[in-house]
């Protein structure tokens, strides 16, 4: 009977385990369908086997040994009764709980530490794969002289193993306490603690793999000092690294080596009182290394720190620039010149012609009224790229029209799930384009997309996108929404090969568990047939195959030759091991903290059908090799790249940011220079916000061609006046090279923050802006763009207009500076052609262009802002020579004349003048312009308020 009960209670706890992990295996299943799918198995059969194998492996070797040694240690003592004083068990009743529960614990404490360690060892599973697997980088440290792997490869596993290792001594140590108190081999002597001889060879055991480890915790923290540092000035050893904690750790793995062989030889001992004498010294000898280095900083570096410091200084601007990729950034100075004309203006026609007048948050505001169609469609992003258009090398900006499932009028689960499954299409507009009123001007527009260029989408719907948050059912008994057409809904099945089959009710069974829902099991319209598209958001869906990788925040849509749209997605790989490299934190791209940073992959994901691929593009980066030998089947090299995909990749502007960050401050090799911070830049400051890298298409000095490249200016630091800019190269071979061009140090050249301010202060700008900025509308100022024209500057700042309640801003005027000359105008043409006289509008590519795509001269703009009121000469400029009165104030001053002359018989003769001067005043108020102030019409919510 007993034996039935006892099998009884083990099904039972069999049986509510399953029940409890059914969701959990269910899951996993459907998870394991879902990378076989897309070729992918083999991943996630490495990232598993390697959790449940590294953290079986260390959990239960760490259970071995600790329980295998504290067993051996209680059989041995098992023929003596745990003796523990009646007062102990009164006084202390936790341990009294402990002696009679001994066996037990002998067992359950290395259960649960090894518990711990197994999982420690699985959440960690790349950094033992990572060892077992590296790739060298063929450069070793200056200091160690090691390969640069060791510290990213090695030293973190051996860091893991040793804390492991510490855990293990200390589990032991006090089990082995425990045991032998409460044995009576340790007790309270007269003299003091007394052990007998069994006690003390066990514990001169552990004393001896205590010293032992503790030599190898030394050893690590020398090639720890390679990473981090205590210094202000250096980003790995120092000085006062190099001569004082340094000599300390070689000192204290002497001692703990000899520690080790005096715990061997106190084995037959009487007492552990050597061993203890010996960790006494040892603890006294770490305390003044400890203290040493701050008397060598504050006798000997500080009033020496450069002279000290020196070599170490070369070797942080070396390891730093190695890190972050720096180290050849091809720099040249420019002459300073301001030589800029009008022919050089006209030569440079293609950089005019892309330089960006529309910001994503305006440009977003826009589309959102005039091309969203539908509640439930939504544009989130704007992508910077560019194409060929019409023959012509054209910067663009593409903005995908995703679904956004939580606007739907009516929110079934139906409709979320089997009928709205997907976005549709996307607008591409030129960056400097703009129709007479002031909107953007749609290359591709409207569902079905409308291309009025050699560009056509013949593949447009999205079903993973930045927004597509959910699963969805295709090929179902509902039909599928694709587009809005008129009153009437344009419905089609799903064509692609994306997704997993239901094929079975057994598979149905599962989705529906995996998705907690029984409207999945119940549902008619899912037959064997349909497919369910799972992990459709993409940044979740890279982040499920390789979680391994950090992520670009700006994944951006391509149109490929053949009209499919495809995402094309930047990765980065990361550490923070790399000797001698300056560490910074970073929330949103690095995640952390990091000193080695490298653009390694590329993935290109299909909005259609879901397939991913990773193309390796740093090929000389370790980490990405590494993770390329474990993983052969996901990474394909860049060149297998198609080449109408190639030709859209582009130098990450996330990356960028942070490389001119640290560029900001190690581009000064010398180390003088360096130490005093003589020649640090920084990132300008413009409206309280710090300025952002941006994509033009340029030709850069000394170069043959017009490219798209990323650019970004710098100020000294503390001030405001531009000293460089720099930029990273995306077009064919140059991709990835950067180049920082510098001014001459004796020249001033204005910088971000000063040229705004000398916009705020023109006279005529800021009286337009306080116009336009009054109630019924608002003046939106967009991004300054700093573009280099030969080895000149010129500011361009796009000011937008938006009515008051209304969402649709509207480009009004391009503010244009050059030197100590501020234009402001309704096109980027006329602005230029004022500031550099001889340039005509007509030497300059067209802005304004009419609905049907034909060219607009300037007086189309004149004609729309004399019928809105958004004019400025029109209602500002007042005659050379006159007076500009508001007419409320006029008349005021009309009446005040006309009394003085009915009162002026009666004046006494002796106000000398006075005729005079009333003469002269009518004489103005006949010539003043009288201005009359514009009546604001509110108009519907989203058209420019109009002046009647």
């Amino acid at each position: 009977m007993k034996f039935s009960r006892k099998w009884l209670l083990v099904l039972g706890a069999i049986a509510l385990f399953l029940l409890l992990s059914t969701e959990k295996l269910i899951t996993f299943y459907i998870d394991l369908v879902w990378f076989d799918k897309y070729g992918l198995l083999s991943v996630i059969w490495t990232i598993l086997g390697s959790q449940f194998g590294f953290g079986f492996l260390f959990g239960g070797l760490f259970l071995a040994v600790t329980f295998g040694i504290l067993r051996r240690v209680y059989q041995k003592t098992s023929h003596l009764p745990v003796i523990l004083a009646d007062q102990t068990r009164r006084d202390m009743p936790f341990l009294e709980m402990v002696a009679d529960n001994l066996k037990p614990l002998v067992l359950l404490l290395p259960l649960v530490f090894s518990v711990f360690i197994g999982l420690i060892a699985a959440e960690r599973w790349d950094v033992t794969l990572k060892f077992l697997n590296h790739v060298k980088f063929g450069e070793a440290d200056p200091i160690f002289h090691k390969d640069y792997s060791f510290y990213l490869f090695t030293l973190p596993f051996l860091e893991m193993v040793k804390g492991w290792l510490w855990a293990g001594l200390a589990l032991i140590g006090f089990g082995v306490s425990l045991i032998y108190f409460f044995k009576q081999y340790i007790f309270l002597s007269p003299k003091g603690f007394a052990t007998l001889p069994e006690a003390r060879r066990t514990l001169s055991w552990l004393a001896a793999f205590a010293f032992l480890n503790l030599a190898f915790d030394m050893y690590l923290r020398r090639y720890g000092l390679l990473i981090q540092s205590d210094s202000q000035v250096v980003a790995g050893i120092s000085y006062i690294d190099d001569w004082g904690r340094l000599p300390a750790y070689n000192l204290l793995i002497a001692l703990s080596f000899f520690g080790t062989a005096l715990s061997i030889l106190n084995i037959n001992r009487e007492n552990l009182r050597r061993i203890f004498i010996w960790a006494g010294a040892v603890v006294v000898i770490y305390a003044v290394g400890n203290v040493y280095p701050g008397l060598l900083t504050r006798f000997v570096v500080a009033p020496n720190e450069l002279e000290k410091e020196t070599p170490y200084i070369e070797h942080t601007i070396a390891g730093t620039n190695r890190g972050f990729d720096l180290k050849d950034v091809e720099e040249n100075v420019l002459t300073g010149a301001n030589t800029l004309d009008a022919e050089a203006v006209r030569k440079n026609d293609l950089t005019i012609e892309n330089i960006r007048l529309w910001d994503q948050a305006p440009l977003l505001d826009t589309l959102g009224q005039i091309q969203e169609i539908r509640t439930y469609y939504q544009f989130k992003s704007v992508d910077n790229d560019r194409y060929i258009v019409d023959g012509k090398y054209q910067q663009t900006l593409l903005s995908p029209r995703e679904l956004d499932s939580t606007s739907l009028p009516n929110r079934t689960w139906i409709n979320e799930h089997l009928t709205f499954t997907h976005g549709y299409g996307l607008s591409l507009s030129p960056v400097n384009q703009m129709t007479p009123e002031g909107l953007p001007v749609l290359h591709i527009k409207d569902i079905p997309p409308q291309s009025s260029i050699n560009l056509q989408v013949t593949q447009p719907e999205i079903y993973y996108g930045e927004m597509t948050e959910d699963y969805v059912f295709v090929n179902t008994g509902t039909e599928e929404f694709d587009y809005p057409k008129g009153e009437k809904n344009v419905y089609k099945n799903y064509e692609g090969k994306g997704g997993i089959a239901v094929n079975s009710f057994l598979r149905k069974v599962m989705l529906a568990t995996r998705f907690k829902t029984t409207k999945i099991l119940f549902s008619n319209d899912i037959v064997n047939d349909s497919h369910v598209l799972m992990y459709r958001n993409i940044t979740e869906r890279v982040q499920t195959v390789a979680p391994f990788l950090k992520l670009d925040r700006d994944p951006y849509l391509v149109i490929t030759e053949d009209g499919r749209l495809k995402w094309l997605y930047d990765a980065y790989t990361t550490s923070d091991k790399f000797p001698y490299s300056q560490s910074i934190r970073d929330p949103e791209v690095i995640r952390g903290v990091a000193n080695y940073i490298r653009n390694s992959v590329k993935i290109v994901i299909d909005a259609y059908d879901g397939d991913m691929t990773f193309y390796i593009t740093e090929p000389d980066d370790p980490i990405i090799a590494t993770y390329a030998k474990l993983f052969p089947v996901m990474f394909e090299p860049l060149e297998k790249m198609p080449d109408d995909l190639r030709k859209h990749i582009r130098y990450p502007a996330d990356l960028f940011a942070i490389q001119a960050f640290v560029y900001g401050t190690y581009h000064m090799e010398t180390p003088q220079v360096f130490y005093n911070k003589e020649d640090q830049w920084q990132i300008p400051v413009i409206d309280g916000t710090l300025m952002q890298p941006y994509y033009t298409i340029m030709k850069l000095p000394n170069k043959d061609k017009e490219e798209y490249i990323l650019m970004l200016p710098f100020t000294p630091r503390n001030k405001e006046n531009l000293s460089a800019w720099m930029v990273a190269r995306s077009d064919g071979a140059d991709y990835g090279k950067m180049a920082a061009y510098t001014f001459p140090k004796q020249k001033l050249v204005y910088g971000p923050s000063q040229v705004v301010a000398r916009i705020n202060q023109d006279a005529v700008i800021s009286r337009q802006i306080s116009l336009w900025d009054q109630r019924g509308s608002n003046v939106i100022q967009g991004n300054l763009l700093v573009i280099p024209l030969d080895e000149s500057l010129i500011y361009v700042r796009p000011l937008y207009l938006k009515a008051e309640g209304g969402k649709i801003p509207e480009l009004k005027r391009v503010i244009v500076s050059y030197l100590d000359q501020v234009a402001m105008e309704p096109t980027l043409q006329q602005a230029l052609a004022k500031i550099f006289p001889g340039l005509s509008t007509q030497d300059l590519p067209d802005t304004i262009i009419g609905e049907s795509g034909e060219k607009k001269d300037v007086t189309a703009r004149a004609k729309v802002e004399a019928k809105t009121g958004t004019g400025t000469e029109q209602t500002l400029t007042a005659p050379t020579g006159s007076i500009l009165l508001k007419k409320s104030d006029y008349l005021k001053i009309k009446e005040h004349y006309q009394r003085a002359l009915r009162s002026q018989d009666l004046l006494d003769n002796a106000f000398s003048g006075y005729k005079e001067d009333l003469k002269d005043l009518g004489e103005i108020l006949e010539n003043a312009d009288v201005v009359e102030q514009p009546v604001v019409k509110k108009e519907k919510e989203g058209t420019p308020p109009a002046a009647e």
